[in-house]
């Protein structure tokens, strides 16, 4: 299921086991599977009854020929990258009894066309992105017996109809945005065994008096809601203790062995109930000190302009407090989709591992305040490292970085752009790749960061895809704009004529490339080689020119004549090599340049 360029790609192997006619259950759970659920598995066979695919990385949406299993009896999709709606088609697994959609990123209305799954005893939609209201059509399902809505963005009231659903034993639909009263019809759901659970809505009015028929409900959870009135009188007998109006708790004498083991439990108890609340008190005491001095940096600088006015979904500022070697960056957000992108991006980005990739320890997110926490960089950015300001606060210019140094943080960025490229579960293009952008730890290994406005590849790759990026903005990530390739928003490319008489960065490199080649490259580096030996110099004339040779590469007019970042990561590895002693490690030019030699003067 993985093919040549890492990419992981079901549809080969959904295909193939089509004419398994005999195939009646297939359980892939927990195997780390990416790419999109192709449209083959709406083939899987007349007989086939069980899809487990849960605990994976697969993402994009629901094929709508899913509906052609009509013997399927569990779809279990559960703690994937899934988004979009869920097609109305899905009504047409007509014997399917247990439907898991829950973690996902799925969006819109829940559809109505489920109620037309009478032989549906589970339904859990719960930890998605799922709005509107709930559908009455949900009372048609008399063999309910466990329906989760919980933690959506769900709004309206409870529809009356749920008292249709007589079957259940576990109703919850708490964590959402649910308004109007709590419907008394309600009342009907006399199978409910375990727990009813309406917290945390918006629900208001009196609790209805028809509740308390539900004599058999062990946890019924009402709160963080607008209810008032009384208690039912059924369940205030059961109240107890040391209120004025509320009797004693009963209690019975305990043997001296109850005594010693009540003694000892509550003793652990209270430590660990002293030691998380200490844990608590620390963190928050450090959040609120992060806020203060945000919003003492804020104060300070009044007239300092907002960032990215033409992107106003998220802009960034830095913040430079940490503690115990981390860095906190504060995000100022411009719109009200800020959120929505900002959770997206942290829940994407937290699935992503690679040595060459920041990593977000923990992000804090309130309503007018958002941060990411990340490892702390002791050397900052290659930015601040290319160019030291000098006392008048201006750039030198003049670096102190090394050309080993350099070509080892280039190939640490090739390494981490070609993860994200090539072989990351959900692929990824940075599209603000700058040095500001790229952070250097204690032995200056390159990190790439700020994934603000990374694009996320969901269908398609390749050239191919890159090419149609201009025309397309879904499932996009915005933040700050640096440096941004132009194709990617309009139809030029990096070689149109952009300057007087057609000339342009490309071409200029170019131009200069053979002969006046101290006009490209850093005159610190120029100056740091005359201290070299011959055979040093030697070495460096090649390897910059190898250098250069690769950017003229990457910068051609057609996207599809570029080397990929695989190839880019391959060739920077062996330049680096190279430079420690391999003289076979470096690469053929493909433009049939020769090396320059350096020249100061």
């Amino acid at each position: 299921m993985v093919s040549h360029d890492g990419n992981t790609n079901l549809d080969p192997f959904f295909s193939a086991i089509t004419n398994c006619t005999s195939l009646e259950e297939l359980e892939l759970a927990g195997m780390g599977l990416g790419g999109i659920l192709p449209s083959s598995v709406g083939g899987l066979g007349i007989n086939f009854t069980n899809l487990l695919l849960q605990e994976n990385q697969i993402f994009g949406s629901i094929p709508p020929n899913i509906g052609n299993l009509s013997k399927l009896v569990v779809l279990n999709l559960t703690s994937n990258l899934l988004n979009g709606t869920i097609s109305a088609n899905i009504s047409q697994l007509s014997h399917l009894e247990q439907l898991f959609l829950s973690h996902n990123l799925f969006t819109g209305a829940i559809p109505a066309a489920l109620g037309q799954m009478t032989h549906l005893g589970l339904l859990d939609l719960s930890h998605n992105s799922f709005s509107g209201d709930i559908p009455s059509s949900i009372g048609n399902l008399v063999s309910l017996n466990y329906l989760f809505l919980n933690n959506n963005l769900l709004s309206g009231s409870i529809p009356p109809t749920l008292g249709y659903c007589i079957q259940l034993y576990k109703l919850d639909l708490s964590y959402n945005r649910l308004t109007g009263s709590i419907p008394p019809q309600l009342s009907g759901l006399s199978e409910i065994r375990i727990f009813i659970n309406l917290s945390h809505n918006q629900l208001e009015g009196l609790i209805p008096i028809e509740l308390s028929k539900l004599e058999d409900v062990q946890e019924m959870d009402l709160s963080s809601n607008n209810l008032s009135g009384s208690i039912f009188p059924r369940y205030r007998v059961h109240l107890c203790g040391t209120v004025s109006f509320r009797p004693a708790c009963p209690h019975k004498k305990l043997p001296f062995q109850s005594h010693i083991f009540l003694i000892l439990f509550s003793l652990v108890i209270f430590i660990s109930t002293s030691l998380s609340i200490l844990c608590c008190v620390i963190a928050i005491r450090r959040i609120q000190a992060l806020i203060s001095a945000h919003r003492t940096a804020r104060a300070r600088k009044p007239t300092q302009p907002e960032l990215v006015h033409s992107f106003p979904r998220v802009t960034y500022r830095d913040l430079s407090s940490r503690w115990d070697n981390i860095a906190v960056k504060v995000l100022q957000l411009q719109s009200g989709n800020s959120t929505k992108s900002f959770t997206r991006e942290c829940q994407v980005l937290r699935r992503i591992r690679h040595r060459n990739l920041i990593r977000i320890i923990t992000a804090c997110s309130l309503p007018d305040f958002k941060a990411i926490v990340l490892p702390y960089m002791a050397n900052g950015s290659l930015e601040s490292c290319l160019y030291q300001h000098s006392k008048t606060g201006l750039r030198s210019g003049s670096s102190d970085l090394s050309l080993i140094q350099r070509v080892n943080i280039c190939s640490d960025i090739a390494e981490g752009m070609a993860y994200l490229h090539h072989h990351s579960p959900v692929k990824v293009i940075h599209c603000d790749l700058k040095p500001s952008n790229v952070l250097l730890n204690d032995d200056m290994t390159a990190l790439v960061s700020d994934f603000g406005i990374a694009r996320l590849l969901i269908a398609g790759g390749g050239n191919s895809a890159l090419e149609n990026m201009g025309n397309s903005t879904a499932n996009m990530l915005f933040g700050s704009i640096g440096y941004i390739a132009p194709e990617m928003v309009t139809r030029k490319t990096p070689t149109d004529d952009m300057f007087v008489g057609g000339l342009n960065l490309h071409r200029w490199v170019k131009n200069h490339y053979h002969g006046r080649v101290e006009k490209v490259v850093d005159f610190s580096l120029m100056r740091a080689s005359r201290d070299q030996s011959a055979e040093v110099r030697k070495m460096w004339d090649v390897a910059i020119g190898e250098l250069i040779e690769l950017g003229i590469l990457c910068t051609q007019e057609s996207p599809s004549t570029r080397p990929t970042m695989l190839d880019a990561a391959d060739d920077l590895d062996r330049l680096k090599r190279y430079l420690c002693g391999d003289t076979t490690a470096t690469f053929a030019s493909t433009l049939g340049i020769s090396s320059p030699t350096l020249d100061d003067g």
